[in-house]
């Protein structure tokens, strides 16, 4: 029996990550990057046409989407001003994932891409990246490590 192939989004204000994973393997990844001055509407628009060119090429395939936080309005017990833009822009293009993708499975945030780069396949590792939180394909890693998060159940499933 084949393993089902997943496509993990990471989505974000400005970058949005994409993995279409198999097991281990990573058969095909980007990072859909706002360009300077692009508005909201239009970044979401490229991104709904990357996820649909991914999705298009495996048909039933297994959606996961990183979720969100609540900003911390608190770091080490005082007060601190937010900027709410990064999460009202991460939260505008997951919903855009999940108005394509009703059933999509939203993993929790955390930990997603900064995994020791040797943990990764080549492809999401740049030669100038030495560290898993650095470089633009740190999304590209997230959105492989939220489909990774998805594996287990479907496997259990099937």
């Amino acid at each position: 029996m084949a393993l089902p192939v997943v496509l993990g989004v990471d989505p974000g204000l400005n970058e949005t990550g994409l993995a279409l994973r198999q097991g281990d393997a990573v058969l095909r990844a980007c990072v859909v990057q706002r360009a300077e001055g692009q508005e909201d509407g239009a970044y979401v628009t490229e991104v709904a046409e990357a996820l649909a060119e991914y999705a298009g090429e495996h048909p039933g395939l297994l959606v996961c989407v990183e979720g969100v936080e609540e900003p911390k309005w608190f770091i080490q017990g005082k007060a601190r001003p937010v900027n709410t833009r990064g999460i009202i822009g991460t939260a505008t293009v997951l919903g855009a994932v999940l108005g394509a993708f009703p059933n999509a499975v939203i993993v929790p945030p955390g930990g997603n891409g900064s995994a020791p780069l040797s943990t990764y396949p080549a492809a999401l590792v740049s030669p100038r990246e030495t560290t898993g939180t650095s470089g633009l394909l740190r999304h590209a890693r997230s959105a492989y490590d939220v489909a990774g998060a998805a594996l287990s159940p479907v496997l259990v499933a099937s």
